[in-house]
């Protein structure tokens, strides 16, 4: 397959831990060697286990908190009940010997306001030892009032949205405000997503349309963008 673009043709670009959707894509092998971990929602958790027990080979986990699924079902989690979800999930994860690299504190997506609210709500948890925490900025947010929060609890950013605008937006203002914590970019799906993240020194990347199982059509593209950016194993 020949592949035509601008961002693919650029050398010498800074690599970046990629987190492949734990879903049906677990079975795609053609991605597993750019695969630093595994990114799965509280629904997988309990296969994301099974799997462990039968095959002993799950890479680390960053533990998504199910916020998306949500918004494209147009729903709405509350506060408490969205933190004791991936609590629970956390838990049931660390009691299985599985490594656990990073948690995303609940948010909501598109909604600033009470994406803020959960994560003054999560402050009070401590059940994650020390696991890094995400705290993921969304659009309408005080940026600000949030890297403050981060900095105060030394929690990372999740770079989430409803936009990529927002996206490339809202990385340009954290790094002119020298955030120096970890940073992941969350559905990193186009050569411009991976270029700017490895332009802006992005920690980590995860893409949970390409991965898992509806989009293999587009899986050779996605395969020679991940050669180019993501860390081999």
């Amino acid at each position: 397959m020949k592949i035509k673009s601008f961002f693919l043709k650029e050398t010498n670009q800074r690599k970046l831990k990629y987190y492949a959707s734990y879903t049906f894509g677990l079975s795609l092998k053609k991605q597993k060697k750019y695969c630093f971990g595994w990114i799965v929602s509280p629904k997988w958790v309990d296969n994301l286990i099974s799997d462990f027990n039968k095959k002993n080979e799950i890479r680390p986990i960053l533990l998504d908190n199910g916020a998306f699924t949500a918004w494209k079902l147009n729903k709405k989690i509350p506060c408490i009940e969205h933190i004791e979800l991936q609590k629970k999930c956390y838990q049931k994860i660390i009691a299985n010997n599985i490594k656990i690299n990073g948690i995303i504190i609940p948010d909501t997506v598109g909604d600033g306001k009470d994406t803020l609210k959960k994560i003054e709500v999560f402050q009070q948890y401590k059940y994650y030892d020390n696991t890094i925490a995400f705290a993921c900025i969304q659009e309408n947010m005080n940026i600000d009032v949030f890297l403050n929060i981060c900095n105060k609890n030394t929690f990372g950013i999740f770079i989430g949205g409803k936009s990529k605008e927002w996206k490339y937006y809202i990385i340009k203002q954290i790094k002119e405000k020298k955030f120096n914590g970890k940073i992941h970019f969350g559905r990193a799906s186009t050569d411009l997503d991976l270029y700017i993240c490895s332009k802006n020194k992005i920690d980590s990347f995860d893409n949970s349309t390409y991965m898992n199982g509806l989009n293999r059509k587009n899986l050779p593209l996605y395969i020679e963008r991940l050669k180019k950016y993501a860390i081999k194993k």
